[in-house]
């Protein structure tokens, strides 16, 4: 396999600094050598990678990411240039870094008002008065002072000259994991989705479905090409700089079969 292109070497040593670096926080004794060979290169190896000074080739990044169990996002970010497919040009570049939410801190805010109110204070005719918030978003006051105190409390939203604005672009999760927290914010989601199903024309939403035979290995491909698809949909409406709604994307895969066990297989 080739080497990986500079953005996701780049994107690699990111991703394998904040994992050792949260794994110290959790373990402080936690060394190199272990993180090295949980990895499966030597500590030598890892280090240079994690410098900046040895060029990773696809299949090295590849098993890297199976080692340590790369989350989807970290996959599309990291390993873009490894997927099967050609990658597709966009004209916005991605300028804005994630900032990991831990599940702690996921738990507190994945009530879909929390994200609704962090992405309205990028629209054109924005105001910060809590009436206001309340009327674009379909909720009461009381609602809308909880979240908002929240946000402040997590840092997520500040504050100044009486103008509400948020203090990182974008968050994600750390672990593609089962947590109650997020199964609540997904059965949110699908709720919503049929709200807007029943109330709002066919020109404001865009609802598709497809079905289709896939292996089960190939899920980890799958999450890895939606959330490339995220990624770059986002890219490419974010950068207007006079957004006047606020909108979720929702994508579902799911089995329609009974996933059948290794006793049944």
């Amino acid at each position: 396999m080739f080497p990986l292109a500079m953005k996701e070497q780049v994107s690699l040593q990111a991703v394998l600094k904040n994992r050792l670096e949260s794994l110290r926080i959790r373990y402080p004794s936690y060394s190199m050598r272990a993180f090295a060979t949980r990895a499966g290169v030597s500590p030598a190896t890892m280090s240079l990678i994690m410098q900046g000074k040895r060029a990773v080739s696809q299949k090295l990044a590849l098993q890297i990411s199976e080692r340590l169990q790369f989350d989807p996002q970290e996959r599309s970010e990291a390993l873009a240039d490894a997927a099967p497919r050609p990658r597709r040009k966009t004209t916005a570049a991605r300028h804005d870094p994630y900032t990991q939410l831990s599940i702690d801190q996921y738990h507190a805010i994945s009530d879909w008002r929390a994200f609704a109110i962090l992405s309205l204070t990028k629209t054109r005719d924005f105001e910060s008065a809590h009436s206001w918030i309340a009327t674009r978003l379909g909720l009461t006051e009381k609602q809308v002072d909880e979240t908002v105190a929240l946000l402040l409390r997590l840092g997520m939203l500040e504050k100044k000259n009486g103008h509400y604005k948020r203090s990182t672009t974008k968050y994600r999760t750390t672990e593609d994991i089962v947590n109650l927290s997020l199964r609540k914010s997904h059965a949110q989601t699908l709720d919503l989705a049929q709200a807007s199903l029943e109330n709002d024309s066919i020109d404001a939403r865009d609802f598709t479905w497809l079905t289709l035979p896939m292996d089960t290995k190939q899920m980890t491909l799958a999450k890895t090409m939606i959330r490339k698809f995220q990624d770059e949909l986002s890219d490419a409406l974010e950068t207007d700089a006079n957004p006047n709604e606020v909108y979720r994307l929702a994508i579902q895969l799911f089995p329609l079969t009974k996933i059948k066990n290794k006793e049944t297989k």
